[in-house]
């Protein structure tokens, strides 16, 4: 877990060295956009795993599918539904 966030640092000062200033603000609007679909993802399976438990259905909270489900959208929940089902 470590390793991902000094990965996600660096990344993070790239796109701001390589970034002019004026596209500085567009960069970091970009990365909060990002940083919030993946919030909404995380919290949007946490919900689905506590529902569907009761019925013994178990949604996977792994890395793959909040990223799935952050940069699909609906389309990346209905991968993570197939999979779910064909398990």
């Amino acid at each position: 877990m470590r390793y991902i966030g000094i990965a996600m640092g660096c990344l993070v000062l790239l796109f701001l060295l390589l970034s002019k200033k004026k596209y500085f603000g567009k960069v970091l609007e970009y990365l909060a956009l990002f940083w919030f679909k993946i919030a909404v993802s995380i919290v949007v399976l946490f919900v689905g795993n506590i529902i569907l438990n009761s019925y013994g259905i178990s949604i996977p909270i792994n890395v793959f599918s909040i990223l799935t489900l952050s940069l699909l959208g609906i389309p990346g929940a209905l991968c993570i539904s197939f999979l779910v089902i064909m398990k």
